[in-house]
């Protein structure tokens, strides 16, 4: 036998010589490992030493006899359950007695039959690991019960033919608020939910037919109160004794039907308004767009996009930019509510109805649109709704909208055909002045007005050096000299000709070119100013547009730097305009750079001036040289009477106040030119003088000058 086999040790104790030497050679023909001592005491110290499997005791030993040693070892933690047998006289009942009493497991007589002794020895061992065995699996059924009982999770145990409770343990009985004996006899079924009977049946059917061992589901709780709880149900089918029982844990999933909850919330729904998001709108109205088909109806999508919502937000701050678009939300689901014309609750959620595609892009879809008069009465009345003024803390402010329309089935049958139709109106409103909406046609696509698109060809275009820089002349109202220009990109589409700047500079500050954009327009100015210069034409001042993204890069004012010197431009002959609303944000990077520039005698001007909400004080603090009066207030000088200076005088004070110089855009009439003169104001810019001209043009305008005419009827 392999000498690594385990053998059970067997202590035997006897002051008889040979029946030692008998005992042990037959012990060991049955391959055990035989431990021998020829008294009491030995033996007991051996047992100590060797902590045998088994013991054969002599009853009459010197030293200690054999019932002194049993009770020794039994007294022993680890000597509680092994084997111990007494060897005995065949008649002495007493000494037998007297075994057991001391713990004994069994007795042997003598004379002994050493043939059943190995037997005897191998049976009392495998008696002892049974009985070893079965205190085991009590002492773990115990713990089994008291982790079962204690468990978090609720335990139901059920019968499977009546669905009768035999078991509940106590978190099934704290959660349903029932005692023990109200359980008693009581279905499974009763605590379910009426709707959830079915429910439950249909799930365990599989467990019935006895083809499935376990069922995992959900259903729905009801406690005694009558209040309830979602929980998830994991049944298995046991089969004891030849009975079948069902043996089922429960989980509250309230927190999780929660979270889940809150997950689809995040998915579907937009934070800040509460709307439904793109993904949402996206499925309700491919499920609307069905029904429609099936009713043989027609339904509208309108796409709102706010008109000029990134100055107001930049002007106000992101803050009460949200509270707008909250405002915008709710008007527009004001606008719609209890329209015959919206989907009825019974087929869609009320509130897929307007959707925030995100940013300052709305959809409403309104459906069983009879007629385009219908239609345009519903658009009208959300535009209307949009445009009246909205109070966010001290400011008062408008908000209008362009808004585009498409129509299933006439524009288009699916989804993404419907919402770029209205995508592609909606721009055709925004080029068409904004504050207005357009119905979509087919001639939109063929002009392909497409933003994705454009920003792609612009991004091209910008590589490719498509794009182009124009220069509207800035006048010296006293002398009709041109004395300076601001530089303006211009491009032309290889496919789609010329491309309206409102339209593609957009493009480029919503997709971050703007900052290539700006830097393509510096580069060009500066190019155009050495040449000029070099060849005699023509010396002044370019102003370049800076964006809110140059400014607040680190690495601008070293970029600047590195145009002016690659060119040979001195400080003096390029100015920076910066728009009211870049300056109101009070970014520390974007102040930072423009007092690097400043002190470096770069000309710092502060374009559309009045359309912000900057203060005298807060003006003092900035970092600018010039203010430019935004066009929009020009407009509303349309004579010489002094009555209608309004706005445009107030910004004249404000600039002479600070020491600022003044350039007025947007001059368009002899009337306007007359009251800059009147006012003192010396420079300007617009259509009365000249709109903005290529490189070439420019040059021989501003060697020619104002027309005298022009001049003397101003005068």
């Amino acid at each position: 036998m392999n000498d690594t086999t385990f053998k059970r040790k067997v202590l035997v104790a006897d002051d008889d010589a040979t029946s030692l030497l008998l005992m042990r050679q037959t012990l060991e023909r049955f391959d055990f490992e035989v431990i021998q001592a020829n008294d009491g005491q030995l033996a007991l110290d051996k047992y100590f030493e060797t902590q045998p499997h088994a013991v054969l005791l002599d009853l009459n030993m010197p030293r200690k006899n054999g019932l002194e040693v049993c009770k020794a070892i039994r007294e022993d933690i680890a000597g509680r359950h092994i084997p111990i047998l007494m060897i005995t006289g065949a008649d002495d009942v007493d000494s037998i007695n007297a075994s057991y009493s001391a713990g004994a497991t069994d007795f042997l007589s003598k004379p002994i039959n050493w043939h059943l002794l190995g037997y005897k020895v191998q049976y009392a061992l495998k008696n002892a690991d049974a009985q070893e065995e079965k205190g085991k699996a009590e002492d773990l059924a115990e713990q089994l019960g008291v982790v079962v009982e204690n468990s978090s999770n609720e335990i139901f145990l059920f019968n499977e033919d009546s669905l009768v409770i035999r078991y509940v343990n106590a978190s099934a009985k704290k959660n349903l608020g029932y005692e023990w004996q109200e359980l008693v006899n009581k279905s499974i079924l009763d605590l379910l939910d009426k709707s959830e009977k079915d429910n439950f049946m249909s799930q365990m059917a599989p467990l019935f037919a006895d083809n499935k061992k376990q069922a995992l589901f959900e259903t729905f709780i009801t406690r005694k109160d009558g209040s309830g709880y979602p929980m998830e149900l994991h049944v298995n089918r046991l089969t004891q004794h030849g009975k079948v029982v069902q043996i089922a844990i429960g989980q509250d999933i309230t927190q999780r039907k929660k979270a889940e909850e809150r997950m689809r919330y995040l998915a579907y729904y937009d934070p800040l308004t509460g709307l439904p998001n793109r993904q949402f709108f996206k499925e309700q109205l491919t499920l609307l767009i069905d029904m429609t088909k099936r009713a043989g109806t027609r339904l509208a999508v309108l796409f709102v996009d706010l008109d000029n919502f990134k100055r107001i937000n930049d002007s106000l701050g992101h803050t009460n930019g949200d509270v707008l678009l909250k405002t915008i939300g709710q008007r527009l689901k004001e606008s719609v509510r209890g329209s015959d014309l919206l989907a009825k609750q019974s087929q869609m959620n009320s509130q897929s109805v307007v959707s925030r595609l995100g940013g300052d892009e709305f959809t409403l879809v309104l459906n069983d649109v009879k007629d385009a008069k219908t239609l345009e009465m519903v658009v009208t009345r959300v535009a209307e709704m949009l445009a009246k003024p909205i109070k966010i803390g001290n400011y008062e402010v408008v908000v209008t909208a362009s808004i585009g329309v498409s129509v299933f089935p006439d524009d288009g049958e699916d989804f993404e055909t419907i919402l770029h139709c209205a995508d592609t109106a909606m721009y055709k409103a925004k080029l068409d002045g904004r504050n207005t909406y357009r119905k979509y046609d087919n001639s939109m696509s063929q002009s392909g007005i497409n933003s994705l698109d454009l920003e792609n060809d612009l991004r091209q275009g910008l590589e490719k050096r498509e794009l182009e820089v124009h220069y509207q002349p800035t006048i010296d109202l006293e002398t009709g000299r041109v004395i300076g220009a601001e530089a303006l990109s211009r491009w032309t589409h290889p496919k789609h000709g010329m491309i309206p700047p409102a339209k593609f500079i957009a493009i480029a500050e919503q997709s971050g070119l703007i900052s290539k954009l700006g830097m393509f327009v510096l580069e060009e100015a500066c190019s155009a100013i050495k040449e000029w210069k070099t060849q005699g034409l023509w010396r002044g001042k370019i102003a370049v547009n800076v964006s809110g993204l140059q400014l607040r890069s680190p690495s601008f004012y070293q970029n600047v730097q590195e145009v002016f010197a690659r060119y040979g431009i001195e400080s003096t002959e390029i100015s920076l305009e910066v728009t009211e609303s870049t300056l109101m944000q009070d970014d520390a990077t974007t102040l930072q750079s423009l007092r690097m520039l400043q002190a470096q005698k770069i000309d710092i001007a502060i374009d559309d001036f009045g359309t912000g909400y900057s203060s005298l004080a807060y003006l003092k603090r900035l970092p600018v040289n010039v203010l430019k009066i935004d066009q929009t207030f020009m407009s509303e000088i349309r004579s010489v009477d002094d009555s209608e200076e309004g706005i445009v005088s107030a910004i004249i004070a404000m600039a002479r106040c600070l020491r600022l110089g003044v350039i007025a855009e947007g001059v368009e009439t002899v009337e306007q030119y007359g009251y800059l003169r009147r006012h003192g104001v010396r420079l300007a810019q617009g259509y009365l003088f000249s709109k903005a001209l290529p490189g070439p043009a420019f040059v021989r305008f501003a060697q020619k000058g104002l027309k005298k005419k022009v001049v003397e009827q101003a005068q």
